[in-house]
């Protein structure tokens, strides 16, 4: 097998090792401690626009950032150089999605505290 052939396998191996119910109730309660963590830690900084009943979203959540006090590109720009991979949505949005294969609660209060760092950088 060719190399993309035998990441695919393993990939698919953890994937059914986990068990899709396990890895769907991972993902939920993940995305509910990030939603919790960037309410409580950002306030007024971000607008949701994912819905918050978690039967209506699936693991990413969407963050309104208003000009001129936010940029995204330079959001992006300040998590990226702290090694964290986001999706910009122009003019203003962020996307950020906390996989439950590899993603801890850690993982997701280390996101929150580097965004909030990025939301008070010049």
């Amino acid at each position: 097998p060719t190399l993309p052939m035998l990441q695919l396998r393993e990939a698919l191996a953890l994937h059914a090792r986990a068990g899709l119910p396990a890895l769907r109730a991972k993902s939920r309660a993940l995305t509910a401690y990030l939603e919790l963590l960037l309410r409580r830690t950002l306030r007024d900084d971000f607008a949701m626009l994912t819905p918050t009943d978690p039967d209506r979203r699936g693991a990413q959540l969407s963050l309104l950032f208003e000009p001129p006090k936010f940029h995204v590109d330079a959001i992006h720009a300040a998590l990226r150089d702290r090694g964290v991979f986001v999706d910009v949505r122009k003019p203003n949005v962020i996307r950020v999605a906390p996989a439950p294969i590899y993603n801890s609660f850690a993982d997701v209060l280390r996101f929150a505290t580097l965004l909030r760092a990025a939301l008070s950088s010049p």
